[in-house]
């Protein structure tokens, strides 16, 4: 994915449930987690999918046949016997289409983070409800441009949502933009999560984890509605293993959002 640096937010922010042991590890170990693609929560959510039209459609078939057994025509005899003994059906879609799921899940890893620290939703969904916290890493530092795939997401209408076209997959460039689309693409009604996402590939199940350097964790932003035995702790936490990152505390009001820094 190609994007221009300059446009790249400084920091951005993954929201953590207080309440969840795995999720203090950002603070205790600074371990973030590159998740696979089955725990993305909603629907439409990096849920593989095939576009079974295209597959299905004889005219696309008999172009593949004729790139993949470098042939003149499409109309070819040897074509003509390949789509008479190679019936596509909805049950070998179905099965096709769970390998592929599965590759896909072992394959690769997933960080998502927002370049907003104020989203209600977010909030609500994964920190909570405003009583869990939200920590700010410096970008360009803790995922270097040559690591991996990232950027921002793209949001767009349902029917622009990605859809493997499976026979297109013998051309790199197809594959590749099918992918980024698949990592990087999501319903335009989600725009307001102005998310970012870093994939990588996965070889071995600890590869899921990383060590994030402790200068770039920049901040820790604390929900307001997190318990003051809570917050007392999540404090304490974050000057013993990151004493130099900023603690701010969020409050709604009538009058807007206010922002505390916690001495």
């Amino acid at each position: 994915m190609e994007f221009n640096i300059e446009l790249l937010p400084k920091i951005i922010y993954k929201y953590r449930n207080f309440e969840n042991e795995f999720h203090k590890r950002i603070i205790t170990h600074q371990e973030i987690y590159f998740a696979k693609t089955s725990e993305f929560l909603p629907s439409y959510d990096l849920k593989y999918s095939f576009d079974r039209e295209y597959i299905k459609n004889e005219n696309n078939r008999r172009k593949y046949y004729k790139e993949e057994l470098k042939l003149e025509n499409i109309n070819d005899p040897i074509i003509d016997n390949y789509i008479k003994e190679n019936i596509i059906t909805e049950k070998l879609l179905d099965k096709l289409e769970a390998k592929s799921r599965e590759y896909y899940e072992s394959t690769f890893g997933i960080f998502s983070a927002s370049e907003t620290y104020k989203n209600e939703n977010l909030w609500k969904i994964f920190a909570d409800n405003k009583k869990g916290f939200c920590v700010g890493f410096d970008f360009i530092k803790t995922f270097p441009l040559n690591q991996g795939f990232k950027g921002p997401v793209e949001y767009v209408k349902n029917e622009d949502l990605p859809k493997d076209k499976l026979l297109n997959n013998n051309n790199f460039d197809e594959f590749k933009k099918y992918f980024f689309n698949w990592v990087f693409k999501l319903p335009e009604i989600y725009s307001d999560e102005q998310e970012y996402r870093l994939a990588e590939t996965i070889q071995f199940q600890e590869d899921r984890f990383k060590i994030v350097q402790k200068n770039l964790i920049k901040v820790i932003i604390i929900g307001e509605k997190m318990s003051k035995t809570n917050q007392e702790e999540i404090i304490k936490l974050i000057k013993k293993h990151l004493p130099n990152t900023i603690i701010k505390k969020l409050k709604y009001s009538t009058s807007g959002l206010k922002e505390i820094i916690v001495e």
